[in-house]
């Protein structure tokens, strides 16, 4: 609250004080104003001898804190605004409080008014009506305005240097964020400023999301990009050809899955972490060893500078990551003799929600669907009999003898199957599995 200053206050003092009295004795406390209304700052001085305050050398400012009409009496704060406690009690003379605008007033005053002027670099938060509030504030409290995931004074800003693919954040004017112009984001309902440049990098020479696959390279895909937040991390940004992800447990921290999220800052990040979906952008990622990043001439179509969760329709090789049917085959042995117990096998790419098996030596075809109920017929190898069960995997090389799998779980890169020998099943397997999600 601002110092309370009002026209034509003075007090005369009643006797004199020590310079560690926290009491003033006056002839008349009702001329005060109650301090309850705001604090104030008079000068104390010898009135008698100095008729101007300046010129006493015994002058003081105090701070009054409290009044008391009935005993008057003012409670104080002594040696305000750089002055000294001193004694005020010389013989015959008479002291006086008087309020006027002191040099914390002013100070207070120019600081209001300084902050309309284009020098300003003092923060200031307005609490009174009609005061006025910086740019700066505004920013900060306005709601941003986008709502969630959507840039504010901000853009997604995709280039290639050196075969390296970069995504930056950048003012609507192309300049890095900063305090004076910062970038805001809503992230689960919390509007963050971005005050400071942010960009991911994603080298060349690496097989990143997958993308340099047979299936793949050259190929023109469309990426996500994202704005995440930790109190440690702060604003983080992300991108990744997953355009579903809510928190940084819905990516893949595996580098060449396509779930794979590249961040600009994971040294604190936690599973929980929010992310918001910001855009999309296309590139491109070379087949071989050299995996080159480039990027194509951007238009409305191939930049879209908003929460998008879908892939272009002229882009076959990558539809919509949820509606598309994804396949990959593996190939995995199994010795018939192992004991029973559950084992996982990976090198998918992702979490399959179907799949077929089959081997040719001991004959076997093995289907299991999303809810993991498998069906498969097999045939004894000694008696050629054909067999029916609900296991994904049924292995019969010998009457009585036997391995039969299910499928426990379907996980992030592959499944875990449970293994059941019976008899005493001799020899290796090999058995093609195709997986679908």
């Amino acid at each position: 609250m601002s110092d309370q200053i009002q026209n034509f206050v003075k007090l005369t003092v009643n006797g004199g004080h020590d310079a560690d009295d926290v009491e003033i004795n006056v002839v008349d406390a009702s001329l005060a104003p109650d301090p309850e209304s705001g604090e104030y700052n008079p000068a104390w001085y010898n009135a008698t001898d100095y008729p101007d305050p300046a010129d006493d050398p015994n002058k003081e400012i105090v701070r009054v804190t409290g009044r008391d009409t009935l005993n008057n009496k003012l409670t104080v704060t002594r040696a305000q605004e750089g002055t000294p406690a001193t004694t005020k009690n010389t013989a015959g003379a008479t002291y006086k409080l008087v309020l006027g605008p002191t040099k914390k007033v002013m100070d207070e005053k120019a600081d209001k008014a300084n902050v309309l002027e284009l020098d300003n670099e003092t923060a200031f938060t307005p609490d009174a009506d009609y005061e006025p509030a910086t740019k700066k504030y505004v920013d900060d409290n306005s709601g941003g305005g986008g709502g969630e995931g959507i840039l504010v004074n901000g853009k997604i800003v995709p280039s290639v240097a050196s075969n390296n693919l970069t995504v930056a954040i950048k003012t609507l004017a192309g300049e890095d964020p900063s305090e004076e112009d910062p970038v805001q984001i809503q992230i689960n309902g919390i509007i963050h400023s971005i005050i400071a440049p942010l960009q991911v990098t994603v080298n060349a020479g690496a097989n990143t999301f997958n993308a340099g696959s047979a299936e793949l390279a050259t190929k023109e895909i469309d990426y996500f990009a994202y704005l995440g937040y930790n109190a440690t991390d702060g604003v983080v940004l992300g991108i990744s050809r997953y355009p579903g992800a809510c928190s940084y447990d819905d990516f893949s921290t595996t580098a060449t899955n396509e779930k794979y999220c590249a961040i600009s800052t994971i040294t604190n990040a936690a599973a929980t972490d929010y992310y918001v979906n910001i855009g999309r952008f296309a590139a491109t990622l070379s087949a071989g060893a050299g995996y080159t990043w480039t990027v194509p001439t951007f238009t409305a179509k191939n930049l879209i500078q908003r929460p998008i969760y879908d892939v272009r329709g002229t882009t076959p090789i990558m539809p919509s990551f949820n509606s598309r049917l994804a396949s990959k085959v593996i190939t995995f042995t199994r010795d018939l003799a192992a004991v029973s117990g559950d084992v996982s096998y990976t090198g998918v790419g992702f979490m399959p929600t179907a799949m077929i098996a089959f081997a040719t030596i001991p004959e076997f075809m093995g289907v299991v669907d999303s809810g993991k109920v498998g069906k498969e017929k097999d045939i004894y190898t000694d008696t050629k009999t054909q067999v029916d069960t609900s296991d994904f995997i049924r292995l019969n090389p010998a009457s009585g003898a036997q391995q039969s799998a299910v499928v426990k779980s379907f996980d992030s890169d592959g499944f875990t199957l449970t293994w059941t020998k019976a008899g005493s099943p001799t020899g290796t397997l090999t058995i093609i599995v195709m997986c679908f999600r």
